[in-house]
């Protein structure tokens, strides 16, 4: 696997083999592991990701949290910038589906990108120095470009690979999260 297409095509294609239920059950360990973070216990804001289906489930994660007193954003589109941007996450929220088919509030309201401490982002994979290839838009690059807050890197421990080709508009994880553990990078 040599470019990031092809590194996209072989995760499609390894994420099918996995049943829901196997998912549920990792998806639930790597909770486990982003709530042991100190990182996690002194943030007000997190922001967060609403899964595709064949990524980490976070929703539990997301409402422990919330009943913990955190205050939470997730990436919605924006049609006056003409790009994404961050939304607060109410307990009671609508949703819509987005441009690429992911559930955003259905009225965003907009965050600045230095209000929140803590950033759970997908991708289809990381390396260990916490390089990460996404779907290919570069929505989550540009999201995180301006942001302050700790960039985790949410995945199943098989999108960990040995490399990923790095270009300059890249953001880097500061930390990846499998259900095996905590990687700082």
């Amino acid at each position: 696997m040599e470019s990031k297409e092809d590194i996209r095509e072989y995760m499609r294609m390894r994420s099918i083999e996995f049943e829901t239920s196997w998912r549920d059950k990792q998806s639930v360990r790597i909770g486990r592991h982003v709530l042991g973070l100190p990182e996690t216990n002194t943030a007000s804001i997190i922001a967060a990701y609403l899964a595709l289906p064949s990524e980490v489930q976070i929703t539990s994660l997301i409402e422990t949290l919330q009943k913990a007193g955190k205050r939470f954003c997730v990436p919605a589109f924006d049609p006056k910038e003409n790009t994404y941007g961050f939304a607060r996450l109410t307990a009671d929220a609508r949703f819509v589906s987005g441009p690429f088919h992911v559930r955003e509030p259905a009225s965003p309201v907009w965050v600045d990108d230095q209000d929140y401490d803590l950033i759970l982002v997908p991708g289809m994979a990381f390396d260990q120095a916490g390089h990460r290839l996404g779907r290919g838009g570069g929505v989550y690059d540009r999201l995180l470009k301006n942001a302050r807050g700790l960039r985790v890197g949410i995945a199943f421990s098989f999108q960990v690979i040995d490399g990923i080709i790095s270009e300059a508009h890249d953001v880097p994880m500061d930390i990846v999260i499998t259900e095996n553990g905590v990687h700082r990078t």
